[in-house]
């Protein structure tokens, strides 16, 4: 069983990632341990970032991501004080070699955000305006499956899911309008392609 590390930012929510992947893989199941099954805000970003990472040109990995993302919201928005996974889910492995490049692709774009990271305009990460940043994630996790159609698609999902994942785990505000402002941007650029 993995060690549960303290998670005082998203670079040590990268950290205790990493950490996980000791062997050739590592399961969901192992990853969730290290982070404590109550720290939902972390466990919202994790999959978040796998979305925006190389991890996302893998087949059938957005839609892995997208799923545990879906299954996280559900959970949050029914108030469950502890995450419970399937274990098709928690069981699934992935190539420890991947999680790390994942990581360490990370480390640098997530260390220059906790540089602009501030809690500002936290209401928007409180009842009842939180309901709408998962809401919007919920919505996200449906759509990422087609996405998977032009590699690296889904990136634009995982961006939006972690901004909103983000900004509710630190209380930003600035940084929960900066994810639904991909979403709109996102949208309006479907629109054209229509």
């Amino acid at each position: 069983m993995a060690r549960r590390e303290r998670i005082h930012t998203i670079s040590d929510l990268l950290e205790t990632v990493a950490t996980a992947a000791d062997g050739d893989s590592v399961t969901l199941r192992r990853i969730v341990a290290g982070l404590g099954d109550r720290s939902f805000g972390a466990l919202l970003l994790v999959p978040g970032l796998a979305l925006v990472s190389p991890l996302s040109g893998i087949p059938g990995a957005p839609t892995l991501a997208a799923s545990l993302v879906a299954l996280i919201v559900v959970q949050m928005l029914i108030g469950r004080q502890s995450l419970w996974l399937p274990r098709i889910l928690a069981d699934r492995k992935i190539p420890a070699r991947r999680l790390q490049q994942a990581v360490a692709f990370l480390r640098r774009p997530v260390g220059r955000a906790e540089g602009v990271m501030a809690p500002r305009l936290g209401f928007l990460a409180d009842r009842p305006w939180s309901y709408l940043a998962l809401g919007t994630c919920l919505v996200l996790t449906l759509i990422v499956p087609l996405m998977e159609i032009v590699p690296f698609l889904a990136t634009t999902a995982g961006l939006a899911i972690s901004l909103l994942a983000a900004g509710m785990l630190v209380r930003d505000g600035l940084m929960m309008v900066g994810g639904y402002g991909v979403v709109l941007l996102g949208a309006l650029f479907l629109r054209t392609l229509a």
